[in-house]
């Protein structure tokens, strides 16, 4: 079974890059999340709280991104990843992809995509 929450292209501002100079200004992002969870108490009771609510995903992701600077994309992803799993515990794994444009010249866009799964309590 793979049960996918996911928000595509969200465009997000954050204040991200290695020189000050790139952090002065927020950039724009694009962000691509997915969030593996078991969607079948959601479907068979058709109750939003038994759901991760897509909202309350871009939502975390727009916070995360805007609370401060990030010299680098990984950073910012895993500090997203990090949050989702403490704010959403059905969530079993994630994925976050970052991108960001003119960051290369002749490249569309660069990023990371970073994939995690929750770690079992030991």
């Amino acid at each position: 079974m793979r049960d996918v929450v996911f928000v595509h292209r969200l465009e997000v501002a954050c204040r991200v890059g290695v020189s000050e100079a790139e952090r002065r200004v927020p950039r724009r992002l694009l962000l691509d999340l997915e969030a593996q969870v078991d969607c079948r108490p959601a479907a068979a009771t058709d109750d939003v709280a038994f759901a991760v609510d897509y909202a309350a995903l871009a939502d975390t992701a727009r916070q995360v991104a805007g609370e401060k600077e990030y010299r680098l994309l990984e950073s910012l992803a895993e500090a997203l990843i990090s949050r989702i799993f403490s704010r959403f515990p059905q969530v079993r794994s994630v994925r976050v992809r970052a991108s960001k444009r003119a960051a290369v010249a002749g490249a569309r866009a660069v990023g990371v995509e970073l994939q995690r799964q929750r770690e079992e309590p030991k």
